[in-house]
């Protein structure tokens, strides 16, 4: 892919957080900082999940770069930790090419209480998370076999598709599950060495296939709020423990 990366001419600015970025616009604040809008290519990038179907490019504005001297050079690295993604709170993809998933803020309530996703700094890799969905559409059982709902629930907070992918650590379970992580930390791509694109892009490769060989972790089933998730079988209500119900199978 030419992801066109620019640079500016009194530092490199071409990656936040290990993903590389295509700077669209650079604005001065001070004789160490500038001011960045950009679209970052997430998708080259570690994951769990198909992302051959999703936009490519997620915008982020006005972002604030700290030029710093590193390796003889003056590379930019993002001040926060954390920046909003520019108009995005979902975005849609699939696990295990069988179940169709649905990605949202961990701030996000409902659909009349949404928060934009927000690409993060963690351990020195650049991550996207959130609460995974999957959506209804994703099953193939008839409603008069089984039927999903929240435990406890309302009529104001109903919702059938309440059904979320989680993540074991240690006895307890996490229901923010990261979409992505860079394939090369920040410190590592900052080098250098990698201003060079495909130096860059075959370093992104190997930290891919290396991941590929590790073993898959394994996904659990829980509701928005990472508890039981409750249903109907045969009009019978039931609940399934988190811990007891793998999803890493089609």
């Amino acid at each position: 892919a030419d992801l066109n990366l620019k640079s500016y001419s009194q530092a490199v600015i071409n990656k936040i957080y290990g993903f590389p970025l295509t700077v669209e616009s650079l604005t001065p604040v001070n004789q160490k900082q500038v001011k960045v809008t950009g679209l970052i290519h997430w998708t080259e990038a570690i994951s769990d999940f198909s992302l051959n179907e999703v936009n490519k490019l997620l915008r982020i504005e006005d972002v604030v770069f700290n030029l710093v001297s590193k390796n003889g050079s003056v590379v930019g690295i993002a001040n926060d930790d954390e920046v909003v993604i520019k108009g995005v709170t979902m975005l849609k993809l699939s696990y295990l090419d069988s179940y169709n998933i649905a990605l949202q803020s961990a701030g996000t309530q409902n659909i009349f209480n949404t928060q934009p996703l927000t690409v993060k700094r963690v351990n020195d890799f650049g991550k996207i998370d959130g609460k995974m969905k999957i959506v209804d559409n994703s099953f193939n059982y008839p409603s008069s076999y089984l039927n999903f709902f929240n435990y406890p629930s309302s009529y104001l907070n109903f919702d059938k598709s309440e059904f979320f992918l989680a993540k074991k650590q240690n006895s307890a379970i996490s229901n923010i599950v990261e979409l992505v992580t860079s394939a090369v930390s920040e410190t590592e791509a900052s080098k250098p060495a990698y201003d060079n694109l495909s130096v860059y892009q075959k370093a992104i490769q190997t930290g891919y296939i290396d991941y590929l060989s590790k073993p898959k972790p394994v996904y659990y089933l829980c509701d928005r709020n990472a508890a039981p998730i409750a249903f109907k079988l045969l009009n019978f209500p039931a609940t399934a423990n988190p811990l007891r119900k793998r999803q890493d199978t089609p």
